[in-house]
Parts: C-alpha cells; structure tokens; sequence
C-alpha cells in the first residue's frame, strides 16, 4: 500500500509540477514590468496590479490541480476498496477468527441478553452464531468513590 501511495503521489505531482512551470512561470515573467531579477522574475509578486488579467492563469490552473488531485485520490480509494474486498472474501483470511468476530460495545439495556443480540444482528451473512456478554465490569479507579 506504501508503494501503492508512492506512486499516487508521483502521479499526482509530477504532471502539476510540469505543467506550472509551462505554463506559470512565462506567465509571471515575460514582458512583466514588476522589475525583480534573477529568480523572484518568476513569483507571483512579479505581477504588477495593471497586469491583474495574468492572475486569471493561476486560477483556472488552481481549478485543474484540484480537480486532477481528487481524481487521484477517487480512483485510489476505489481501487483500495476493491483489493480490500478481494482480501475479506478469500478463503484463507475468511477462516480465521478474527474475521468472524465483532465487539459491540455501548450496548442499551434491551439488548443485553443473548436472544435480543441474535435478533438484531441475524442479517449479518452466515447469521450469529455465539454471543458473550460481558456481565461483570470492574470499574477504573476514576469511577471509584
């Protein structure tokens, strides 16, 4: 999954990264009358207020990186949540116990018997098939008065 985020990542900025200095940096510097040199040629600052028309590049490109990132991430997490249902559903992992145990915790006094907690979560696929209650809680020493 690092890998995975990596290479997002790369996806992600590289194209931003190539893109801004295309098209931003003639943008701020070329027939400019800010007056800076070397690199403050090419900030934003080097735009003078009677060249505010340039702004309108850093917008719309504002609008393209946003729009390019959440892309990104969407097909990520769509991605993630297809490997993560491929890996739920296989036999190997669907054997062990952990993924055949929920905690509940929170619980309201009409459901704390084991009757009530086979009804409510018998939609569950496979139904329930054994419930423990937690009948004697020690409370914390904060709770102690």
């Amino acid at each position: 999954m690092f890998v995975k985020y990596l290479r997002m990542m790369v996806r992600i900025f590289v194209p931003i990264w190539l893109l801004s200095w295309v098209v931003l940096l003639p943008v701020n510097s070329v027939q400019t009358t800010g007056g800076r040199d070397g690199l403050d040629q090419f900030t934003f600052g080097n735009v003078t207020k009677r060249e505010r028309s340039r702004y309108w590049a850093h917008l719309l490109l504002l609008y393209v990186f946003t729009g390019w990132m959440l892309f990104n991430i969407r097909k990520e997490m769509s991605d993630f949540v297809t490997e993560r249902q491929i890996y739920l559903v296989d036999p190997e992992h669907s054997a062990t116990a952990q993924a055949r145990t929920v905690l509940v915790t929170g619980v309201p006094h009409k459901f704390l018997s084991e009757r009530a907690l086979i009804r409510l979560f018998s939609f569950l696929p496979g139904g329930v098939q054994k419930v423990w209650l937690n009948r004697y809680v020690v409370p914390s020493p904060e709770t102690r008065s």
